[in-house]
């Protein structure tokens, strides 16, 4: 459990990156990426995700870390690209690229993202 300015963060993400670290797609640095769950009252969770690379035209597999609320973003997209295609993945947030991501979420501090309709 880590303080900061008056809160309390449960998780083991905290410590694992610096202070520095910035979501790829979102670009929320980490403290703006604390929020609460369910479960908890203040939790950061920084997730590795394979998302589709169109330099390469296949799926990168090397693992992005990336806020869960981006992650979660990708997943639900994903499979929402799924459903009106024929294409079969066991990761639906490999139908999307991090581009692609970032240009469809709206940012939010502390919360879930919003996205642009």
């Amino acid at each position: 459990m880590v303080w900061f300015t008056g809160m309390l963060t449960r998780g083991k993400f905290w410590n694992r990156y610096d202070e520095q670290w910035m979501c790829p797609c979102c670009k929320r640095i980490k403290f703006q990426c604390v929020r609460t769950s369910k479960n908890n009252p203040w939790m950061l969770e920084i997730k590795k995700v394979p998302l589709f690379n169109p330099d390469r035209n296949k799926i990168d597999h090397e693992n992005m870390a990336m806020c869960a609320d981006c992650v979660d973003s990708a997943i639900n997209l994903g499979r929402e690209v799924l459903s009106m295609t024929d294409l079969a993945t066991t990761f639906p947030g490999s139908v999307i690229s991090l581009g692609e991501l970032s240009c469809v979420i709206i940012p939010r501090p502390h919360s879930m993202h919003a996205f642009k309709n």
